[in-house]
């Protein structure tokens, strides 16, 4: 809790002193309870994330929702890095910069979900991480499980590209 003073405009001698609890910001996907299926919040450490609640017990991060094709993702190196798109009509994706920001901070795995025909599939890898602009943000990630098959192992360890930027 903590005491927040304000002084009475119209006499500076009286006070009034309102407690309030103050709820920090989340510090992840995780912390957050909604009886939405998507949340969008700022993180403890100022990333604004769309939270996904439900999905196999929630706490997941996305970073990134294609919907409809309403927003190009061809895009250059720039505004990957940065992010691009809108929460609110549901297509975006969230940043290179800030995946490296979040995924150095601790321990996280990558879900895939994906829906074709009315049929859901995913694909969930460990241990996935995504290094600095430095290092060409470099794809990290772990153990495959899933029914979607394992078509991101291949792009494990390797860098980066745009249509501006070629890294590999």
């Amino acid at each position: 809790e903590s005491e927040v003073e304000i002084m009475h405009t119209a006499h500076a001698n009286n006070r009034l002193l309102l407690s309030c609890k103050c709820l920090p910001n989340p510090r992840s996907c995780r912390d957050v309870v909604s009886t939405e299926d998507r949340v969008v919040v700022t993180l403890a450490f100022g990333i604004e994330v769309m939270c996904d609640t439900k999905t196999d017990g929630g706490g997941w991060i996305i970073f990134q929702r294609r919907i409809n094709g309403k927003v190009d993702f061809y895009r250059g190196w720039k505004e990957y890095r940065d992010g691009f798109g809108d929460y609110n009509i549901g297509e975006f994706y969230l940043g290179n910069e800030n995946i490296f920001k979040l995924t150095s901070t601790g321990q996280y795995d990558l879900r895939i979900d994906l829906e074709f025909n009315y049929v859901k599939y995913f694909a969930q890898y460990k241990d996935f991480k995504v290094l600095s602009e430095t290092e060409k943000y470099k794809l990290k990630i772990g153990d495959y499980s899933g029914n979607a098959g394992d078509d991101l192992s291949r792009h494990n360890n390797m860098f980066f590209s745009t249509f501006d930027r070629e890294n590999d």
